[in-house]
C-alpha cells in the first residue's frame, strides 16, 4: 500500500494509525468488465487501486457519445473527481 501516491512515506504506525481512525478495507478484485464505480453514484469511498489498467468510460445524458481513456496504476479514485 505504501507504493501508493497518497500513502508514500508512511510508515507500518503510520497504516496503523490511519486504519485506526479511519478504517481501510483491502480488497482483491480480479481483472473483469464490470465496473468499480458507475457515473451518478454517490461518492461514499476513496478507493486505491494499486495494479493493473482501468478504462474511465464518460456517456454524454442522451446516450449518444461515449469517450474512453485508459488509466495506469497507481491511482486513487474519487467518483466526484471521476466524473465531475
Amino acid at each position: 500500500m505504501t507504493r501508493m501516491p497518497l500513502l508514500q512515506g508512511l510508515g507500518g504506525q503510520d497504516l496503523a494509525r490511519l486504519e485506526e481512525a479511519h478504517g481501510l478495507d483491502v480488497e482483491c478484485i480480479p481483472q473483469s468488465h464490470t465496473p468499480l464505480l458507475k457515473q451518478g453514484n454517490a461518492c461514499t469511498h476513496l478507493i486505491l487501486v494499486a495494479d493493473g489498467i482501468l478504462r474511465r468510460t464518460h456517456t454524454t445524458d442522451d446516450g449518444c457519445l461515449s469517450l474512453s481513456a485508459l488509466v495506469h496504476t497507481p491511482v486513487a479514485l474519487e467518483p466526484e473527481n471521476l466524473y465531475g
